[in-house]
């Protein structure tokens, strides 16, 4: 059987286009508000730090500064 040759790099490249974007658009981070819960440990092997309060006190999300 046959797997998609870009099978485990997709979350790389959406994160590298955001990165990519923020540092066009002169940002300082990169935020995934409201992040998927079951990725987190893998947000963080990235270079993200969880906030679990955020905007309002209420929204959770993950921050990397580029």
């Amino acid at each position: 059987m046959q797997t998609h040759p870009l099978k485990g790099h997709i979350l790389d490249i959406i994160i590298m286009t955001g990165v990519e974007y923020a540092k066009l658009m002169r940002k300082k981070y990169v935020r995934l508000i409201y992040p998927v819960q079951g990725l987190i440990e893998q947000y963080q092997s990235l270079g993200f730090k969880y906030k679990n309060r955020g905007y309002s006190n209420k929204t959770p999300y993950c921050e990397k500064e580029v």
